[in-house]
């Protein structure tokens, strides 16, 4: 729970959509900064934008979990997890004056969720704005008042007045304020490679996102037959995909997916052959050279396909390469010259009809993205 003005409690279902709607665009920016190495998301909140990328994750985790657990312990208001929801309604807040300012046809989205938080409300103004207004400082009104709601005060924005202070006047000033002495010291500890994945599970379970594994990462699917990467998989799922010779089962550092398991199933999965991609001996392939920057040469097992930089052929459905071939990654061998030949020409075949498929698949993607779109306008 969280100590708010009208007591300690969690946020209503209509306050935690505005909330998770600026938390999830403000997670998104940050990840990117996390992943880029870079510090390129300014909020505005001194006390917020100090800390590192992870730093910051994890505190929103934390107040996100306390706004919307009632049975999460009460953190101590501090300038850094206080800085941290100002930050995330903030976020709200430019998505919402874009909204206004743009005043699309339709699109009314968070207007109307702005609006669902005073449904209840006793003190909200006597008349609400339409959903439809363009009024900015009606908007802005209502807006302060969710802020409100969540925060005492905005003591948080006076760091740099108290901390710019010799030591002694600092206690003494804080003091006479009613402010902890520690209120602006206390910043959370770097969370750690362990601590930032649960951080990062938190927030995908309070946002409904896919959540990562304890190692960090997202199980998928990759369809080789149609060139798609598909997620996320369930856990008791992975097992089903094993066996089928166009399907490959990875960890994905990252959610970015072609599409979610029950689009491709209801898709694209019926599409694809339960039998293997297999090379012939060669045949009218044998006359015909590889291209310049590639090169057929005798090793152990037998004749290999290898680039001029030094790779070897090693996945004959995924194309894989390899610069150093092993037990695990082997590269593709064939008993003569002439049919490692023809299977790299047979393969490339393949390769562009794969191409294709993909091209359709994601046109098809594409159509069904639109009519969902279509569908929430409407």
């Amino acid at each position: 729970m969280w100590r708010m003005h009208d007591g300690d409690r969690v946020l209503t279902e209509a306050e935690w959509e505005v909330f998770a709607t600026g938390l999830d665009l403000l997670r998104s920016q940050i990840e990117t900064d996390v992943s880029a190495q870079s510090d390129d998301t300014d909020t505005g909140i001194a006390a917020f934008d100090r800390l590192t990328g992870e730093q910051k994750l994890a505190l929103l985790a934390e107040v996100a979990h306390a706004v919307r657990d009632p049975a999460a312990p009460i953190p101590r208001h501090t300038a850094a997890n206080e800085g941290a929801i100002m930050a995330v309604l903030d976020s709200f807040r430019d998505m919402l004056q874009s909204e206004v300012e743009e005043n699309e046809a339709g699109r009314a989205d968070l207007r109307r969720c702005l609006l669902g938080t005073f449904a209840n409300e006793e003190t909200h103004p006597e008349k609400l704005p339409r959903a439809t207004s363009e009024d900015w400082e009606a908007w802005e009104l209502l807006f302060e008042g969710v802020a409100d709601r969540l925060l005492w005060d905005r003591d948080f924005e006076l760091g740099d007045h108290f901390l710019d202070l010799p030591p002694n006047d600092a206690r003494e000033k804080l003091r006479l304020a009613g402010i902890d002495s520690d209120y602006y010291l206390s910043a959370p500890p770097e969370p750690g490679e362990k601590g930032l994945t649960a951080a990062r599970q938190t927030l995908a379970r309070l946002l409904e996102l896919p959540v990562p594994d304890d190692d960090g990462l997202y199980p998928s699917l990759s369809d080789l037959f149609h060139d798609l990467f598909v997620g996320p998989i369930p856990l008791d799922e992975i097992g089903t995909f094993d066996d089928h010779p166009w399907l490959r089962v990875v960890s994905a550092v990252e959610p970015s997916w072609d599409c979610d398991l029950p689009t491709w199933r209801a898709e694209f999965a019926d599409l694809i052959p339960l039998i293997p991609f297999t090379v012939s001996p060669a045949g009218v392939e044998g006359g015909r050279s590889l291209p310049e920057d590639m090169r057929v040469e005798r090793t152990d097992g037998g004749w290999a396909v290898r680039m001029a930089d030094g790779s070897y052929w090693e996945g004959l459905v995924e194309n894989g390469w390899t610069d150093t071939p092993d037990e695990d990654n082997p590269a593709l061998t064939f008993p003569t010259e002439a049919d490692a030949i023809a299977a790299f020409f047979q393969a490339n075949q393949m390769y562009r009809e794969r191409s294709e498929r993909q091209q359709k698949a994601i046109e098809r993607l594409d159509e069904l993205d639109a009519f969902q779109d279509d569908e929430a306008t409407t």
